[in-house]
């Protein structure tokens, strides 16, 4: 009898878990945009221009209790949409004109709402992850690889935040320092344990492939055409510094998967529209990114099955003797066909008089001030403090100039100091051996494309670093990466099921 009481109770339960989400559509919706709507009116009259998005915030909230996995597509494709910075000489586009990376309080005018929209989501995804972990019984968390020293980044992390601020340190500056490091781990976490078919997989390929083509017709056609006229000018770049990495990782992707002879819808779709991807990339200028998208090239012919890399050799060989060519022929030229050798040529000559490069100049400044502040702290200053000026910079219109240098691995070093530097190699370090790990472990074209991509990236991220602050306070690289060093992960651990049958 009490066996069949407990029953009942679970059904009774059960049963009013399966409609909570019909409960919270029609019942609360309408309750809480009314409330909300009160007590906006209240606070602030213009704040009520803000409730479409409330709206769409709250469908989006009933989403996620249906879909969790619509968290990692949504964050994916607004990151690689929108912009998170103003390209100086350019009016503001309308990838930017969306608060995507803002935090609320400024759209809003409400001062409480010190989140933004990607943090929101992240927590709405933590907060469901949590109740569908706690009352169903077939929630199952996946085993990561490398957790154990996933966890000690974490840590460290979060150690130097609480040292900094101990000694001195300002809470804002020290959020804008390690943010996108949380979003990286988190996106990481929740696109091992969310994302497990190939279906799902599928998904994220075709937003990164979509959304980072769409940037490329945006730059080419509408940046460089529509408000250039087809001329850069005296402009450093006409997209993100971000932006050249995602092409590269399309470009490469796509080189991949013709190598492989994979040839998929995806494989198609990229050839198309690569030809003004390419062009995006070339024309914004950023001259690390060449390097690294010629790095990448290294290792994907590194890692290429024995046969086809005789095939790459083949097509690699008379492509070098061009580019030998053209890097001689156009060295010392000023014409636009000049534009990339001009600028891997200012990464190594840094002239004399007129022809030094400022930014060369700055950065070697800036580095030689960071071991002097290493030197003289070997455990690290902490976020949210200012590393030391012993050589003064010039004047840059970057007000965390003090607090978060371009040299992103020196940066680590002087916040962290030694211990936290070591966790930092080995957490990418380990992220790179087990993404070839589970590359050589699949069969399928398809999936070894992807982790071709994969691996690459988290190298030419790690070479951008020492160069820009891109794993600082850049969120879009973050999130990018976060998801894409998850797939080789869920391509083993989907054969590791299939196996299981």
């Amino acid at each position: 009898m009490l066996k069949t009481s407990e029953s009942k109770i679970d059904s009774i339960y059960r049963n009013a878990l399966d409609k909570l989400p019909w409960f919270l559509l029609n019942i609360m919706l309408p309750i809480g945009l009314s409330l909300i709507t009160v007590a906006l009116l209240a606070i602030n009259v213009k704040a009520v221009l803000v409730l479409p998005g409330l709206f769409f915030a709250l469908l989006f909230v009933y989403i996620l209790t249906k879909r969790l996995d619509f968290c990692i597509y949504t964050l994916l494709s607004c990151s690689l949409l929108f912009d998170q910075f103003y390209i100086r000489g350019l009016p503001i586009p309308f990838t930017m004109r969306i608060p995507f990376f803002v935090n609320l309080n400024i759209p809003t005018g409400i001062s409480a709402l010190v989140m933004n929209p990607i943090e929101c989501i992240l927590g709405l995804t933590v907060v469901i992850f949590i109740v569908r972990a706690a009352t169903s019984r077939d929630a199952q968390l996946r085993k990561i690889p490398n957790l154990g020293i996933s966890i000690i980044f974490l840590g460290m992390l979060l150690f130097y935040t609480v040292y900094g601020l101990s000694k001195g340190g300002d809470v804002k500056a020290s959020m804008w320092e390690i943010r996108a490091l949380y979003y990286l781990c988190g996106l990481y976490f929740f696109t091992t344990q969310l994302i497990r078919t190939r279906e799902q997989v599928k998904i994220i390929m075709w937003i990164a492939i979509i959304s980072i083509h769409i940037k490329g017709l945006e730059t080419f056609f509408y940046r460089y055409g529509y408000l250039l006229h087809f001329s850069t000018g005296d402009l450093e770049c006409i997209a993100g510094h971000e932006d050249s990495l995602f092409f590269s990782t399309i470009l490469v992707l796509t080189i991949a998967m013709g190598l492989l002879k994979y040839y998929g819808p995806e494989f198609w779709v990229s050839l198309v529209l690569c030809p003004f991807t390419f062009m995006s990339f070339m024309l914004n200028q950023r001259r690390i990114v060449y390097g690294t998208f010629g790095l990448s090239l290294i290792f994907v012919l590194a890692l290429l099955p024995k046969k086809t890399k005789i095939l790459a050799l083949k097509i690699a060989a008379p492509l070098s003797v061009l580019m030998i060519i053209y890097c001689v022929a156009f060295w010392n030229s000023g014409s636009s066909i000049a534009m990339p050798v001009q600028q891997i040529k200012s990464v190594f000559a840094s002239g004399e008089g007129e022809d030094v490069d400022t930014s060369n100049l700055y950065r070697e400044k800036e580095k030689y001030n960071l071991e002097r502040t290493i030197e003289q702290n070997p455990l690290g200053l902490g976020f949210g403090r200012k590393y030391l000026i012993e050589v003064p910079l010039d004047a840059i219109d970057f007000p965390l100039w003090d607090y978060i240098p371009h040299n992103c691995i020196y940066w680590i070093w002087t916040k962290t100091g030694f211990p936290g530097f070591i966790i930092f190699w080995m957490f990418f370090g380990l992220s790179i051996t087990q993404a070839v790990i589970d590359y050589r472990k699949v069969k399928d074209r398809y999936e070894q494309s992807v982790s071709l991509m994969v691996i690459t990236f988290i190298i030419s991220q790690i070479c951008i670093a020492y160069y820009d602050l891109q794993i600082v306070m850049f969120f879009r690289n973050m999130i990018y990466l976060g998801i894409a060093m998850a797939l080789p992960v869920v391509f083993n651990k989907i054969h590791e099921a299939e196996d299981a049958l």
